[in-house]
C-alpha cells in the first residue's frame, strides 16, 4: 500500500515521497502524468511516433477461458501444451521443463484435450493456435516468447501478440527501454511494487525505436 503526502506552498508544486515500513525519505519530484512513476521516481513521455500498435495486436484472455479449460487439461492428454506465465522466460518456453499449477492441480507437461472443450473455446482455442508471441504478466521485466509454429495454447493471464513482424517486436518487448516504458506507467500494479500487470492496451502504447 502507499499514500500520497502534497505539500502545498514553495516555488515548486513538488510530491514528497516516502517508502518502506519506517517512511524513509526518497528524493521528491515534480507531480507526473502517471502514478506510477511515484513509484518508480521516473517520467517516461509519450510516443510522438509510431507505437508497437502500429505493427502488432495484442489481445488478453480473461476468466472464461480460465475456466474454460479446466476438465481439459492433462499430463496425458493428446493437444496443444498449454504455456502459462511461469514458463515464459525472455526468449525461451520452459514447457516440460518447470512444473505448472492449474486449477488447484500441479502438472509436468499440461496439454489441452481439444475435443473435450465447449464449441466456444474450440473456437477460441483455433484462433490461438496461430503463430503468435506470447507475453507472461505481473513480471518485473517484459518476459516474451516466439511460438513462430503457432503450437501453443497461452494460460490466464499470458497475453498474446499476432504480427507480421515477430523478430521487431520481440527486440522492443525484451528491451530496457520498454521495461522502464511500462513501469513508469503501471509500476506497483502486479503482485508487489517492482512488478506489473500488464494489458494489451499498454503495451501497444510502447514507442518503436
Amino acid at each position: 500500500m502507499w499514500a500520497g503526502v502534497w505539500e502545498v506552498g514553495g516555488e515548486q508544486e513538488l510530491v514528497r515521497r516516502q517508502f518502506g515500513g519506517d517512511f524513509a525519505d526518497v528524493e521528491s519530484m515534480a507531480m507526473p502524468r502517471h502514478w506510477a512513476s511515484l513509484l518508480t521516481g521516473t517520467t517516461s513521455p509519450d510516443a510522438a511516433g509510431p507505437t508497437l500498435g502500429s505493427i502488432a495486436t495484442f489481445t488478453a484472455d480473461f476468466r472464461d477461458q480460465y475456466y474454460g479449460l479446466i476438465g481439459a487439461v492433462g499430463d496425458e492428454v493428446d493437444g496443444p501444451p498449454l504455456v502459462t506465465s511461469g514458463l515464459i522466460d525472455p526468449g525461451r518456453c520452459l514447457w516440460g521443463e518447470r512444473p505448472v499449477r492449474f486449477a488447484k492441480a500441479r502438472y509436468e507437461r499440461p496439454r489441452v484435450a481439444l475435443d473435450a472443450l465447449s464449441p466456444a473455446m474450440r473456437s477460441w482455442a483455433d484462433a490461438r493456435l496461430v503463430p503468435k508471441i506470447l507475453i507472461a504478466n505481473q513480471t518485473k521485466r517484459i518476459e516474451a516468447v516466439h511460438d513462430q509454429g503457432g503450437a501453443w495454447l497461452p494460460g490466464v493471464p499470458v497475453i498474446t501478440c499476432v504480427t507480421p513482424h515477430p523478430e521487431r517486436v520481440l527486440r522492443v518487448l525484451s528491451s530496457d527501454a520498454a521495461t522502464q516504458f511500462v513501469h513508469a506507467r503501471a509500476a506497483g500494479s502486479g503482485l508487489s511494487a517492482g512488478t506489473v500487470r500488464l494489458s494489451p492496451r499498454l503495451l501497444t502504447e510502447i514507442p518503436l525505436p
